[in-house]
């Protein structure tokens, strides 16, 4: 055994006080090492004293026959010179970064196997985690209090007594004193912090080898895995003894699942129900799997949603990790253990971190100082140390060995008991949609997922069909009263639907949707014609239905005239040639009686300036005296420079051709075609189509634009928009997220349904009709992307409402973007019956409006539908009263949870069901007959 005058480390610091905690990297390995390395029991034996650490002023005086470790940070202030004086006299290890290679194998040399040995190793262990405790103890004590009562005396003789032991092999000798050790080091850390924090060892699963799971399992803390069903469907898949393993750590409670989803959407682009059913199938998945499934809510994927909170209470989750696992795309709490309310008052116990990663040896490093800050200002702590699979920096070892003798960092705990243990104060913290502001067309772009902009399309394209097939399915039933004998596969081509927003392949996903969808409608419209009673033989007589949750303008022809039919939301109305041409509006002008006139396009509401040299929208006024511009629109190709400049770079305009046409006397259309210029360089060629019709205040556009150059990766930067202007700087802005208006303070942006501007007491509406990602370039104006890196989509449609209180028009529709896509089923050449029915019907009558329908399906007993499970969000943020009525009469109704669980009974009067509902709220109702 060799001899040591002293085992010494330099540091940059003058006192445990200023301590260097923000190294990273190599720096904070490097620190750890060499204090942590001089614990080695031989050393501690040889040199009769525990470590040291000297300011490195003090690196001139007399270090002969010490062992010396220098820092990597330290090295960089030492000079050549210094250093080579100390190697004179002393052994001195420059730089380490691991004990094992750095240290311990050049000092120990031929001894050094030995200590590899069990039962050894594990004592050499405890030794190392000694120091490492040591260390984060007096950053605790010391660095944020000022002050140690801890007795230094009796930790140096017990130190000493167990290193002689070992060296001694005396293994259970050495235990005791180290045990003793310990224990005095967690007195002094109860002197200051008398809390035990919470520790979750939180692995992110993802489909890796059956190696490191493996690993992973054979840690002795108590673990919380993080990972969606299909990940771990993949992961366990061909592995039966691992899955075994899995069943029964979480039946023994040493291991718990957290996660939820089936796969992890896009949580602002997809709808609400869409996460229903992906959360709902996501614990289907994990029971069938591994017999258990997740009460922790999580996702590793950013971002999470402001209404997350009564989604999860709802499905019966605990709580929820609420861990910013991209810092710049989530909020952070008040505090680590805090609880989450969503807008309308939902709470649900929840961690927010801090979020540390075990596999950087900075996280260590500061471990005593994050959990002291935590206690003096919450009083408590909650620390998250998240890592892939059995993926540990080795400084964790240390605390895992340390927390053997004595919970001196704190507990590991499941995620679910530490939620069972948390008081809640009566109140939450909510946060509103702005703050989550994950950046998914950034993220696409990166990993080369083609059309990045018109997945989102197609999938709510998709989405209102298969919602409204869903619900036409469900009407039928109701009106014949036995269920359907071969139901369409609705939950099969949900699955499908969401694999349009997240693969590759999604073009052969959505024809083949399409596909299904035309052949189901045509099968439900025969027997939804059927059941209404209306059947005729007039030719061209129709009976047409509409599938979205808002009244719907259909063209059609009556008195052989073209005309726009009103139909009612989940409704029907009959249609015949025979019928009176629909009246115009009330509130039309005497301007407005010409569609087109002097290259301007007409309407009741409205005259819409078309620019004759640019084929752009000049500018949209009302027919009133001194009427101010409401909006300007136009296509251009965007470059921001890459220095952060506020001033974009935009292309213009040049029409080649300006065409007006009258369709017919309801509808008129401005179509231009040209280049998009910039300099002298033509970039692209648009074709646009702005179309204007009497009776609706809505301006639709149809627009083809075919770039002559590839655009650069750079999506936000390097794009094809369409371009809207409005006059005011002070106009207030809303989004739609989930199909819910939330307020939009951001520059980007995600909506993939209407945006709002509201100028005094003008409205305007932009429906986006699935194109999600928009910028605002200045404080009046905005860019909707249409073409980025990766996009193929050429043609896109959307539309704008000019609306306003005077005329009587709804402000804010949230479901507008489904209005084109939701289908018209039609059946004609029918013979007449001779019973009364309705020429026009609603099924499902829900008032107020902005209570929208999601889903509806039969309630049965035996062979007969008795009720209706209803589905039903508030979108505008509002409260009230709410009356629900279905085609039969109700006589008894209940609210359930999203599991179907019974809550509270509702009232019934008039045959209808009667409630209160809350701003942004989801309701789950039982109506029985």
């Amino acid at each position: 055994m060799r001899t040591f005058t002293s085992l010494t480390t330099f540091w940059t610091c003058h006192s445990w006080e200023d301590f260097p905690t923000h190294f990273t990297g190599d720096d904070a390995a490097s620190l750890l090492v060499a204090w942590t390395s001089l614990w080695h029991p031989e050393f501690l034996a040889g040199a009769q004293k525990i470590p040291e650490w000297r300011r490195i002023e003090t690196v001139d005086e007399d270090f002969s026959g010490a062992l010396i470790t220098l820092a990597i940070p330290t090295r960089r202030r030492v000079s050549d010179e210094e250093v080579a004086k100390l190697k004179s006299t002393a052994i001195v290890i420059e730089g380490p970064v691991e004990r094992e290679r750095d240290v311990l194998a050049p000092v120990l040399g031929s001894r050094h196997p030995h200590w590899c040995e069990q039962p050894w190793e594990q004592v050499v262990k405890s030794f190392f985690a000694l120091g490492y405790t040591w260390m984060q103890i007096q950053l605790m004590t010391r660095q944020l209090r000022y002050s140690s009562t801890l007795d230094s005396e009796r930790l140096t003789e017990l130190a000493i007594e167990g290193a002689q032991a070992a060296v001694a092999s005396k293994a259970d000798e050495a235990n005791d004193r180290l045990q003793a050790a310990f224990d005095l080091l967690l007195e002094e850390r109860n002197r200051y912090y008398p809390v035990t924090a919470n520790l979750l060892d939180l692995t992110l699963v993802f489909p890796v080898g059956i190696s490191e799971l493996s690993k992973q399992l054979s840690r002795s803390v108590r673990q919380n895995w993080l990972g969606s069903a299909t990940t771990f469907s993949q992961s366990l898949a061909g592995h039966p003894e691992l899955t075994s393993h899995v069943r029964g750590m979480i039946h023994e409670r040493k291991l718990e699942l957290a996660g939820g989803h089936d796969q992890e959407l896009p949580l602002q682009l997809v709808s609400q129900l869409t996460l229903i059913k992906d959360l709902t199938k996501g614990k289907n998945v994990y029971q069938e799997n591994l017999g258990s499934a997740p009460v922790t809510y999580a996702r590793r994927l950013p971002s999470l949603a402001a209404g997350m909170p009564q989604m999860l209470e709802r499905l019966g989750f605990k709580g929820a990790l609420h861990l910013p696992f991209a810092a710049e795309s989530h909020p952070y709490a008040s505090a680590p253990l805090f609880s989450w309310q969503s807008p309308e008052g939902t709470q649900i116990p929840s961690i927010s971190g801090p979020l540390l990663d075990a596999s950087r040896p900075e996280t260590f490093l500061k471990l005593g100082v994050v959990i002291g800050e935590q206690v003096d200002s919450y009083h408590s702590a909650t620390v998250v140390l998240a890592h892939w699979p059995a993926q540990y920096h080795w400084a964790a070892e240390d605390m895992f060995v340390a927390n053997q003798y004595g919970e001196i960092f704190g507990r590991f705990r499941l995620a679910s008991e530490v939620f069972d243990a948390y008081y809640n104060p009566g109140y939450g913290e909510s946060f509103e949609e702005d703050d989550y502001r994950w950046d998914y067309l950034a993220e696409w772009v990166q990993e080369k997922r083609l059309n990045p902009i018109s997945r989102v399309v197609d999938y709510w394209r998709l989405y209102a069909r298969w919602r409204a097939l869903g619900i036409w399915t469900t009407l039928i039933e109701v009106l014949q009263g036995t269920p359907l004998p071969a139901r369409p596969d609705f939950t099969g081509w949900h699955k499908e639907l969401c694999a349009i927003m997240m693969d590759n392949d999604q073009q052969l996903k959505f024809d083949g949707l399409q596909s299904s969808f035309d052949q189901c409608e045509g099968r439900l419209a025969s027997q939804l014609v059927e059941l209404t009673g209306y059947q005729t033989s007039e030719p061209g007589d129709q009976v047409v239905f509409n599938g979205s949750p808002a009244a719907t303008a259909v063209p059609v022809a009556v008195s052989e005239k073209p005309a726009l039919i009103t139909i009612p939301a989940w409704g029907y109305a009959v249609v015949s040639k025979t019928d009176p041409v629909p009246s115009a509006s009330k509130s039309r002008s005497t301007s407005a009686s010409r569609m087109i006139e002097d290259g301007s396009l007409q309407n009741d509401f409205f005259r819409v300036d078309i620019d004759q040299t640019s084929g752009a929208i000049r500018g949209v006024k009302r027919f009133k005296p001194r009427a101010k511009n409401l909006l300007s629109q136009q296509l251009a190709w965007c470059q921001w420079a890459k220095s952060g400049s506020l001033e974009p770079n935009y292309s213009k305009m040049v029409a080649k051709e300006v065409e007006f046409k009258a369709l017919d006397q309801q509808t008129a259309v401005a179509e231009s075609s040209g280049d998009l210029v910039f300099g002298e360089d033509s970039l692209a060629r648009y074709r646009q189509f702005v179309t204007v019709r009497r009776g609706f205040p809505d301006i639709h556009f149809a627009v083809d634009i075919e770039p002559l150059d590839a655009t650069r990766t750079d999506a936000w930067n390097n794009y094809f928009c369409v371009r809207w202007a409005w006059a005011s700087e002070a106009a207030s802005r809303w989004r739609t997220v989930g199909g819910q208006r939330h307020p939009c303070r951001l520059e980007r942006f995600s909506s993939p349904g209407p945006i709002l501007i509201e100028i005094e007491d003008e409205t305007i509406l932009f429906n986006p009709q699935g194109l999600a990602f928009h910028r605002q370039s200045s404080l009046r104006t905005l860019d909707t992307l249409l073409i980025t890196s990766g996009e193929r989509q050429r043609h896109f449609e959307f539309c704008v409402r000019i609306a306003s209180d005077e005329l009587g028009q709804r402000p804010y529709l949230p479901d507008d973007a489904n209005l084109v896509f939701a289908p018209a089923m039609t059946k004609e050449n029918r013979t007449r019956s001779s019973q009364i029915v309705p020429r026009q019907a609603q099924f499902f009558q829900i008032h107020p409006a902005s209570i929208e329908l999601l889903e509806a399906t039969s309630v049965v007993e035996g062979d007969r539908v008795v009720g209706v499970h209803l589905l039903i969000a508030e979108t505008l943020n509002q409260n009230g009263n709410y009356r629900i009525g279905v085609p039969r009469m109700v006589s008894r109704a209940q609210a359930v949870d999203l599991q179907g669980q019974f809550l509270y009974d509702l009232e019934v009067r008039d045959g209808e069901a009667r409630g209160v509902f809350h701003g942004h709220q989801i309701l789950a109702l039982k109506l029985f007959w």
